[in-house]
């Protein structure tokens, strides 16, 4: 069997068998494994959303940190909130709500 071991390279894998490293999926910094799903951590301008580096949070999630995008739970909406502060300027909130 195939395990990943850490003193690889950052964004490679490394396998006891036959000792190669595979760079991690695009847009990864940090994987578990080769697939799609499998990042940790991402590269400077992606942001991690369930195992994924993205160019942005996808529809229905909110970015929670500079790096991470997450989704509310299912018992809860997701209420975006922009409201002009000055003439250049946004202000920009997000809140998961508990529906009705």
């Amino acid at each position: 069997s195939e395990m990943c071991i850490r003193d690889s390279p950052r964004n490679l894998l490394q396998y006891f068998s036959p000792y190669i490293c595979i760079e991690c999926y695009e847009g990864c910094s940090d994987c578990t494994s080769l697939g799609k799903y499998s990042c940790t951590n991402c590269k400077e301008g992606y942001l991690l959303y369930q195992g994924q580096c993205l160019n942005k949070c996808p529809e229905g999630s909110y970015l929670s940190s500079e790096t991470t995008c997450l989704v509310c739970p299912p018992e809860l909406s997701l209420i975006h909130i922009s409201e002009p502060t000055r003439p250049l300027y946004i202000s920009y909130a997000v809140f998961c709500l508990k529906k009705k």
